[in-house]
Formats: structure tokens, sequence, C-alpha cells
């Protein structure tokens, strides 16, 4: 007997259900945490990030104010988490680099700020679950809109073209904000490019989940792409700590400006690499990635949810 073949779902209802599907699950991390433990807090952040980037990629199935108001309910989770998200990021740095500086002086220096983190010096992290409670109030209420919006998306008939063409218009503004960002140089052009490098990858990994081959060698080009320039962004945040530290008389402006080289130099190491990486991926013409990606037949499998690490700086 012949084997019945099934042929995936047209991809907006594939990304309706899956999107769907991220919102649950995150919900249920929430509801069964007692605290905001570092793994959740990245998972979290993760998930918020795919979603944001999935609600661009489906501007052409829903009215752009609606796309928009979906993007500002996640907006604000990020906010909500940028506390606890920057205070974990900064002590994750420090411990890392400390052993890496070889002047004593620098050292010395390193472990200052890192014992003025330790003891209050930065806004209270509401990883406690006295504070976590009203947080995960919050987030569940965002995540439960957000699940709410994608399921009225009509997704019914919807062909796969203006999907594509959205991503490949993705990887367009990426390519631009690329250059513009390797000529500047600028922390908001540096900011703006790494938002849309990781719009691109989870649009990607939405997008050519379970694939083998190129398209699964871009998507992990595009995920260390992500790292480099997260980790120099976690430099940057620490280093505007720092300063506005030495500013308030709290931090010696000596050791301050130890630390702020010492970050710098390894932020310009970190941006170097960035630029290195992101010309190879964004180096062919939008035209012929746009023709590469409607030759590509559709997805066969979800993607595998945010995986816990050990650190989640960079990310």
């Amino acid at each position: 007997m012949a084997t019945k073949i099934t042929l995936p779902p047209p991809l907006a209802v594939a990304l309706k259900r899956q999107a769907m599907a991220l919102d649950a699950g995150i919900v249920r991390r929430l509801r069964a945490a007692g605290h905001l433990s570092p793994p959740l807090l990245h998972d979290t952040r993760v998930v918020t990030k795919r979603l944001r980037a999935w609600w661009r990629l489906a501007l052409p199935l829903a009215r752009r104010k609606s796309v928009r108001r979906a993007q500002g309910r996640l907006t604000v989770v990020a906010q909500l988490l940028a506390p606890a998200r920057d205070t974990q990021v900064m002590h994750q740095v420090l411990n890392r680099l400390s052993p890496r500086a070889q002047a004593a002086p620098t050292r010395a220096a390193l472990e200052t700020v890192d014992r003025q983190l330790t003891t209050g010096g930065s806004p209270a992290a509401p990883g406690a679950a006295a504070t976590f409670a009203p947080l995960r109030t919050q987030l569940i209420r965002a995540f439960k809109s957000d699940a709410a919006a994608w399921r009225r998306l009509p997704v019914a008939a919807q062909p796969d073209d203006p999907l594509v063409a959205e991503l490949a218009r993705t990887y367009r503004r990426a390519r631009r904000r690329g250059r513009l960002a390797a000529r500047r140089e600028t922390p908001g052009e540096l900011h703006a490019w790494r938002t849309l490098v990781k719009a691109h990858l989870h649009q990607m990994e939405f997008f050519c989940a379970g694939r083998r081959g190129r398209w699964a060698q871009r998507i992990r080009d595009l995920a260390r792409l992500g790292r480099l320039m997260g980790r120099s962004q976690d430099l940057a945040i620490l280093d505007g700590w720092v300063d506005w530290r030495a500013s308030t008389g709290a931090l010696n402006r000596k050791a301050a400006r130890r630390v702020r080289a010492f970050l710098r130099r390894r932020q310009q190491a970190l941006q170097q690499r960035s630029a290195r990486l992101g010309g190879r991926l964004f180096t062919g013409k939008p035209k012929l990635f746009a023709a590469q990606l409607a030759g590509t037949s559709r997805i066969p499998a979800a993607p595998k949810p945010p995986r816990s690490r050990r650190t989640a700086a960079g990310r």
C-alpha cells in the first residue's frame, strides 16, 4: 500500500500555531516558578524577541495597527525584564573578564566595581519571591494577551509568498543597517543593526526549521553573530554603569577610567569580529536572497524551544 504523504501546513498556519505554543509554554513556566531564575529570565527574553520577530513576519496577515499593538505589548515585557537582565549581565561580564585583566591595577578596579554591584550599587533585580509575584502576574497577562492576538489572526487560505517576501525584507533592512553601522560605528547604529540581525535569525529559524545544508549553516552563523553583538552590548551596559557610578562619586575616577578603557578595548575587538562575520552573511544582494527563499519548500516541523544555558550573557 502506498504511503500517504502529508504536506506541511501553509506558512501562515504554522506561524500562528508555533507562536501560540511559545506563549503557552512560557506561561506554564512562569506559573510554576517561585522566582526569576537566570535560565527563566534568559528564556523569557528569547521568547519575547522571537515573538516580536514573528509579528514582523506576520505583517501581510493583519492590519499594521494590530501588529504594532502586539509588538508594543512585547516591548513592555522586555522593559519589565531589563533591570534584572542588566544586573545579571554586569555580574557575568565582571566574572568573565577579571581573570583576563593582565594589569594588577585593572584587576583591582574590576573587583571594586563587582563589590559595588553586589552591595547595592545597581537597581534591585526582581528575582526574589517577594518582588517576583507582581512581575509574574504582569508577564503572564502579557503573554496570554499575545496568544489571544495570534488566535484572532486570520490565516485561512493565506499563500506563502507574502511571508517569504517579508522575510526577505528583513534581510534587506539588516543588510542596509549593517553597512550604516560599519560606516558610522555609533551605539545607536550598532544597536539598530543588532535588533535586525536577531529578527532575521528568529524568522529564519521559523522558515528553515529542521533544514540542513546552507540554511542550517546560515542560522548557526547568525546565532554566532548575535552572540558577538550581544557580548559587545553587555560591555556597553557595564561601561555606562561604571561611568554613572564615577559621576556620583561612589567609584574612584581613576579606577573607573581603567575599567572603562579595558571594557572598550574588548568591545572594539568584538565589534570588529561582528563586522567581518556580518559582512560575509549579508554580502548577497537582496533580490538573490529573495529568489533563494522563494525556491525553498515549506517548513517541515516546528523549531525547538529555547534551551537554557549556564550563562545567558550575550543573548
